[in-house]
C-alpha cells in the first residue's frame, strides 16, 4: 500500500500521558478506556526512530504527550531526531516553559513549538482550560521568542471560547507567534459533545480570523477539517483547511509512550508495537483499510464526497461506534437524510 516512503512524511510521538492540566475535552485515547501504561525510556524512542528513519524517511516529528515537557529525556530525543536529519516540533500547554527550558529547546534544534492558546482573557482561558496558569504561559511563549524557537499557537474551539478566536490571533500576533491553528473541538466521546461549538459559531469565528489574516498578513490554518455540508471553509480565502487524510499521505501516524502505532492521534485503534514489529507490517493492519475507506453512508451520493471523505472517521467512531457513521459536527448539526 505504502510504496513510496514519502507518502509518510510525519509522525507524533506521545512520549508519557502525564500531563499537569486536565481539560475536561482532552482527546487522548488513554484518558476514557484501559490502556497499556508501561512507558519507554530513551533508549527505546531511539529505536523507533531510526526504525522510521529505515522504513519511512519522514521529515518531520512531533513531540506530544500528555505534556511532553513532564518527560525527562525530551531535550535528548530532541537532539537526536534532529541528529538524523529530521525537524522537530513540540505540542506543549506552554505552562512549564520557562528560559531553561525555551534555552534547551533551542540547543536542541527544535523547528517549531506549538503552544495551546485557548483565550486571551485570563478568566475565560481558567474557565476553558481548568488550570490557572495563564501567566505562566505566556511568560514561557516570551521565553521562546527570546531563545530563538519559531512557534505557533493553538486555539481549541469550543462552545465557551469560540467567539474569542479573534481575540486570541490579535494577542497571539503581539507575542510573536508565526501563526495560528485553529481547532474545532474533535469529540473524542459523547460526553465532548456538549463541548463542541455550533455551525453559526464557528461561521462567525471563521470570518473574524478571516479578516484578520488578511488584514496583518498573520497565517491562520482550520486543522481539524470542517465538513462542508455543515459549513464551506473554501469561503474563507485566508484561511488554509483541508480534508481528513484517513491514513494516506499527509497523515500525522502517532506512536504511543509504549511504543504502539495508531493511525493518528484520535483514534485509540493499536496496530501494533513498533519494537517488535516493523512499519510495513503494521500498516497492513485490517484496520487501516478501513479507516481510508469507511464512509457514512448519507456522504456516497455527495458530489463532494471524495474531498471531504465524510469527515473525521476517529471520532465517528469514539462518538457513535463506527467508522462509518458520520462525523460528529454533521451527525449533531444535520438531520438524517
Amino acid at each position: 500500500m505504502f510504496r513510496r516512503k514519502a507518502d509518510l512524511s510525519s509522525f507524533v510521538l506521545e512520549l508519557t500521558p502525564d500531563c499537569n492540566q486536565g481539560c475536561a475535552w482532552c482527546y487522548n485515547a488513554w484518558r476514557h478506556q484501559p490502556y497499556p501504561a508501561p512507558s519507554l525510556g530513551l533508549a527505546d524512542w531511539k529505536k523507533i526512530i531510526l526504525k522510521l528513519k529505515r522504513q519511512a524517511r519522514p521529515r518531520q516529528i512531533a513531540l506530544s504527550g500528555g505534556e511532553p515537557l513532564l518527560w525527562p529525556a525530551v531535550f535528548d530525543l530532541a537532539a537526536f531526531i534532529r541528529e538524523q536529519g529530521m525537524s522537530v516540533n513540540l505540542l506543549t500547554n506552554g505552562a512549564l516553559l520557562d528560559a531553561g527550558a525555551a534555552g534547551r529547546l533551542a540547543a536542541a534544534g527544535v523547528s517549531m513549538a506549538q503552544v495551546t492558546l485557548p483565550a486571551a482573557d485570563r478568566a475565560l482561558y481558567a474557565r476553558v482550560k481548568g488550570s490557572d496558569d495563564f501567566d505562566a504561559v505566556t511568560a514561557g511563549i516570551a521565553e521562546l521568542k527570546v531563545s530563538g524557537v519559531p512557534f505557533s499557537t493553538v486555539f481549541v474551539a469550543t462552545r465557551d471560547n469560540v467567539s474569542g478566536a479573534a481575540e486570541a490571533a490579535g494577542f497571539s500576533l503581539f507575542l510573536g507567534a508565526r501563526g495560528l491553528l485553529f481547532n474545532r473541538l474533535n469529540p473524542a466521546r459523547r460526553e465532548h459533545l456538549e463541548f463542541m461549538p455550533a455551525p453559526e459559531q464557528l461561521e462567525k469565528a471563521l470570518s473574524e480570523l478571516d479578516a484578520f489574516s488578511g488584514k496583518y498578513k498573520f497565517p491562520v490554518a482550520a486543522s481539524v477539517p470542517v465538513p462542508p455540508c455543515v459549513l464551506d471553509l473554501s469561503r474563507y480565502k485566508n484561511i488554509r483547511s483541508g480534508s481528513c487524510p484517513r491514513g494516506g499521505k499527509g497523515s500525522y501516524y502517532t506512536v504511543d509512550f509504549s511504543g504502539n502505532l495508531r493511525v493518528c492521534n484520535h483514534s485509540p485503534e493499536l496496530l501494533g508495537s513498533l519494537l517488535r514489529s516493523d512499519l510495513p507490517e503494521l500498516l497492513a493492519h485490517p484496520y487501516v483499510a478501513r479507516f481510508r475507506t469507511a464512509l457514512p453512508e448519507r456522504c456516497r451520493d455527495c458530489a463532494r464526497a471524495a474531498d471531504c471523505r465524510g469527515g473525521c472517521p476517529a471520532a465517528a467512531e469514539a462518538v457513535y461506534g463506527s467508522l462509518s457513521a458520520p462525523d460528529p459536527f454533521v451527525g449533531e448539526n444535520l438531520p438524517a437524510a
